[in-house]
């Protein structure tokens, strides 16, 4: 139960962090999120999104992969924008 208090702390924190453009603070706090809650779709997704604010190809493309492998079934705007990210960003 604390892992998952302490994951959302995280969490919430870097999504201010993302919100304020402050890209690397809100990667970081998302990192410790998922040490936390290993294996967040939401989590991953949203490192991903960080890191392609900051450019960062290489980084953005490994995480959006390691969403796609974990993705719900149901999340099909997410799964499309981070195949195509990957698709454009490969090029």
């Amino acid at each position: 139960q604390m892992c998952i208090r302490d994951s959302l702390h995280y969490y919430n924190r870097g999504l201010l962090y993302f919100e304020l453009k402050k890209y690397l603070a809100a990667i970081f706090d998302y990192q410790k999120a998922l040490l936390y809650s290993p294996g967040n779709s939401d989590i991953t997704y949203d490192i991903a999104l960080a890191y392609d604010k900051l450019e960062n190809k290489k980084s953005t493309i490994e995480y959006f992969n390691k969403y796609l492998k974990i993705a719900p079934v149901k999340e099909y705007k997410r799964k499309e924008y981070a195949g195509k990210r990957i698709e454009e960003l490969s090029k």
